[in-house]
């Protein structure tokens, strides 16, 4: 089973995201910070992560993707964000997704079975 990680400071947004793709035949994991996402990243290797683009704390996700593809070099990232400025930011950080909040569940779920093999 695929594994899929949730990374977004709101418990609720991370938390439904991650119990859909369980749902849905993924083996999803949330997280609140860069920081605890990329202790986990080396030992279980996701095939794709989710990211809030803004995230409180020392990494940025920039950093955070640089970071987690020196470790899984093919990891695909999808963007998450509130703020539609963030769809450049993406497109210059090599992701495979942008979903403006509130996403659509259906766009996630197809771009993961696109990407993963549940």
């Amino acid at each position: 089973m695929e594994t899929a990680f949730v990374i977004d400071d709101h418990h609720d947004t991370a938390d439904m995201l991650r119990e859909i793709l369980n749902v849905s035949g993924f083996n999803a994991k949330s997280y609140n910070s860069f920081d605890s996402a990329l202790n986990d990243v080396t030992e279980i290797k996701p095939c794709i992560i989710f990211l809030d683009y803004r995230i409180p704390g020392g990494m940025t996700a920039e950093d955070f993707i640089k970071r987690a593809r020196e470790v899984v070099p093919n990891v695909k990232v999808v963007m998450i964000s509130g703020d539609a400025r963030a769809r450049n930011i993406a497109r210059s950080l090599n992701v495979v997704g942008f979903f403006l909040k509130p996403f659509d569940i259906g766009e996630v779920l197809h771009i993961t079975q696109q990407h993963c093999a549940s």
